[in-house]
């Protein structure tokens, strides 16, 4: 399935947006307009600590988005809900790297095979970790994330 280069700058400009989002505490008007997704595609984040998902969850409340995200506590979740999920569910994941069961690498991996199996285009993957290390983030890009938190 091919995509416009208009929808890839805004999927492009949405992950910057988030990011941009979860590291500043004011949210400013063109940012909530980046940040919105076409096509009612929604956004899968996999984090374990509860001090940051409930960060999340404000952050995407604030913005109005709070019902277009899917939040997984462990890998293996995350991998369930991105195999149950539909072809096109997803413009986003939001992936924290060291997390119980299955970390963000694996379930990269298993995304990007469920995406190739069923025809799909993967979403922008970006990054939430604080364990990022340069050979870590060398072999993601590999993998095709494009933001590091």
């Amino acid at each position: 399935m091919e995509t416009s280069r208009q929808e890839e700058d805004l999927d492009t400009d949405q992950a910057a947006a988030v990011a941009a989002l979860l590291q500043t505490p004011v949210i400013r008007e063109e940012e909530l307009e980046r940040i919105r997704f076409v096509s009612g595609k929604k956004i899968l984040v996999a984090e374990d600590l509860v001090f940051n998902i409930e960060s999340l969850e404000m952050a995407f409340e604030r913005l109005g988005l709070r019902d277009d995200v899917v939040f997984c506590t462990d890998g293996q979740q995350a991998i369930m809900e991105i195999k149950e999920s539909s072809k096109q569910r997803f413009g986003l994941y939001l992936l924290d790297y060291n997390m119980p069961l299955k970390n963000g690498m694996e379930v990269l991996k298993s995304a990007k095979l469920q995406h190739l199996l069923n025809g799909s285009e993967m979403p922008r993957v970006v990054f939430l970790s604080a364990y990022i290390t340069e050979d870590l983030k060398q072999k993601a890009e590999k993998l095709g994330v494009k933001d590091f938190i």
